[in-house]
């Protein structure tokens, strides 16, 4: 008998298995929970997702990502203006899956590779010099970030010239907090590694003194034997 279907049955089970450890666990449940979050986006403000889609196939990515966002859904009465903090985050942290998947919602192909370390680089870089030549638009980035104005935040920062938006927005949780380390501040946004969905204490670079200073507080790391300084945001 032919062992054809076999070998077929398990190259299916293999894609499968790599496509799904792409993320570490509970991050897999957070993809499925963005997916959701765009659906119901389609269903109330499908042309603010066509828009985004539209604005990501010319790779105007830093106002696609806005677009995007503003059209999540509002979880209560109380964020008709703000939006849904924990979609947005989502979309945020998972932003090429995002706009992947509500380019296919809206019958349109649109994709962005996830992040690799070297698009990390490249945007720290960028980042660099952006710091140099326009902080004050950094700055407020940042300052919508600690605001939980996302799609502010995300816009300002990876529209400044010189910083390639497409990096910026893959990177963008990384990218927000390097961001703030250079001017001296700190931001806080969801992990996805963590089972509870809390936000983490935020860490700056290695080197910062452990010594508390007010409105600061200091973590140590048991595995790395590292101290972490960073601010607090309520």
């Amino acid at each position: 008998m032919s062992r054809t279907p076999v070998r077929g049955f398990a190259i299916v089970i293999g894609i499968t298995v790599m496509t799904l450890g792409m993320y570490p666990g509970n991050a897999i449940a957070q993809v499925e929970q963005l997916k959701k979050d765009i659906d119901l986006a389609v269903e109330g403000n499908r042309s603010a997702v066509e828009t985004a889609v539209a604005q990501a196939s010319k790779g105007t990515w830093a106002a696609s990502a806005r677009t995007l966002l503003q059209a999540m859904p509002k979880a209560n009465v109380f964020q008709i203006l703000s939006g849904n903090k924990q979609a947005m985050e989502r979309a945020l942290q998972y932003f090429p899956d995002a706009i992947r998947y509500a380019g296919e919602k809206v019958g349109e192909h649109v994709s962005l590779p996830i992040a690799s370390t070297h698009d990390i680089s490249q945007m720290r870089q960028s980042l660099d010099l952006a710091v140099q030549q326009n902080r004050v638009s950094v700055q407020n980035a940042v300052v919508y970030a600690q605001a939980g104005n996302w799609g502010d935040a995300v816009y300002t920062l990876c529209s400044i010239p010189g910083v390639p938006q497409d990096k910026c927005v893959q990177t963008f949780p990384e990218a927000i907090r390097y961001a703030a380390s250079k001017v001296g501040q700190s931001v806080a946004i969801a992990d996805p590694d963590r089972s509870d969905g809390a936000s983490p204490a935020v860490k700056e670079p290695v080197g910062t003194s452990s010594t508390p200073q007010p409105g600061r507080t200091c973590i140590r790391e048991e595995k790395t034997k590292q101290t972490y300084c960073g601010q607090i945001i309520p």
